[in-house]
């Protein structure tokens, strides 16, 4: 069955590429939005102290000004349908798994 009606005419593929363009950019306009607010939440964290790292789908914590003690670390909770980043995978631990995996 197509997805369109019989008696309605489809998209054409430059109203269908055009569509994908505004997507797209609705996209970036929202990434840009959450990236600006992880930085303004790592500047208010920083002026208490605390430094906020983002390696990956890890977030470590830690407190320069205090006595040395184990960061906080902290793994990113998975959202359904969003598939984890490449530099989170297994990276080999050795020339064997390197070599072979």
């Amino acid at each position: 069955m197509p997805f369109f009606d019989r008696q309605t005419k489809p998209p054409s593929i430059h109203q269908q590429l055009e569509a994908i363009r505004q997507k797209l950019q609705e996209i970036e306009t929202h990434t840009n939005h959450l990236d600006h607010i992880i930085r303004t939440m790592q500047d208010a964290l920083k002026q208490r102290g605390i430094i906020v790292t983002i390696s990956g789908e890890m977030v470590t914590l830690s407190e320069p000004e205090l006595p040395p003690r184990k960061p906080d670390t902290v793994p990113m909770p998975r959202l359904k349908g969003v598939p984890a980043r490449a530099s989170a995978q297994k990276k080999p631990t050795s020339k064997k798994e390197e070599n072979h995996g």
